[in-house]
């Protein structure tokens, strides 16, 4: 599947520069800037959830405190595309999660939260993606015995404005440290029903046009061969051995290391024991 998921791309960079470029010679020759249809600075977030602990220890049983406590009846009167809030505690990351629709698969890397036109974008659940919430699983797996129902990979994206600007997701370009990734292995990912205590299982930089970001399998044993060529293949990879996974979520954002270079953050749901 082609990276039309996440076009961020050379445009993306060559707008931040051009923007910067302006910004600059624009400050020199007018004390008042015209308002624009796309703007480029960040939506406010406010204070709607409570923080989670900077460090989590994923091998003790994680508690409901673990968790922000969000509000999500307020941030789904806000916007209704609403679905989750991710948090990876140790970096910038946490905020919410936004559905993208099939007939505008893009709109959220153009607009905010709130919907409103941004270069910033928003972090948002590919329009191809499986639900959010595991536990969709659970009310799939009986129909027709359909086996895939049980396996799935869900794909999250979202900007990585660079210039240090560690908004949206650019603090998963540091996952390619291996010492960074062994650090922050917890992704907490939640929705209004569920809670999901992620494993970062590897770590990536591809070009565009990989398959790294697949979602759609034709069987189980295509999604198994998928998952083990993935962390065979990762530049970065926490645990020495390729851990059983049925649900797998991929996190992804531009890098800025040559042109259309991907990061790309596998995590998975830990089997309960």
């Amino acid at each position: 599947m082609a990276y039309r998921k996440h076009q961020v791309r050379t445009t993306m960079k060559r707008s931040m520069v051009a923007l910067a470029t302006i910004g600059a010679f624009g400050f020199l020759f007018t004390s008042s800037i015209p308002s624009t249809t796309l703007r480029c600075y960040p939506a406010p977030i406010p204070d709607r959830s409570l923080r989670a602990p900077s460090n989590v220890d994923l091998t003790a049983n994680l508690q409901d405190s673990a968790f922000p406590s969000v509000d999500w009846e307020w941030w789904q009167s806000v916007n209704q595309d609403l679905v989750g809030w991710i948090t990876i505690p140790g970096t910038s990351i946490d905020g919410p999660v936004v559905q993208a629709a099939k007939e505008a698969p893009d709109f959220y890397l153009t607009h905010d939260v709130y919907r409103n036109a941004s270069c910033y974008g928003c972090i948002y659940l590919d329009a191809a993606s499986p639900p959010l919430s595991t536990e969709a699983r659970t009310g799939n797996q009986h129909e027709g015995g359909n086996e895939l129902a049980m396996r799935a990979n869900r794909l999250i994206c979202g900007h990585n404005p660079g210039f240090g600007n560690h908004m949206q997701f650019a603090d998963l370009t540091r996952f390619s440290d291996s010492s960074f990734a062994a650090e922050h292995r917890t992704v907490l990912l939640q929705t209004p029903r569920t809670r999901s205590a992620l494993r970062v299982a590897c770590a990536t930089v591809e070009p565009q046009g990989g398959t790294s970001n697949r979602t759609s399998f034709a069987n189980g044993r295509e999604f198994s061969a998928w998952w083990n060529g993935i962390c065979a293949a990762a530049s970065v990879r926490t645990e020495t051995t390729i851990p059983e996974a049925t649900q797998v979520f991929t996190f992804c954002t531009c890098s800025y290391g040559s042109d259309d270079e991907r990061t790309l953050v596998f995590a998975y749901e830990p089997e309960e024991s």
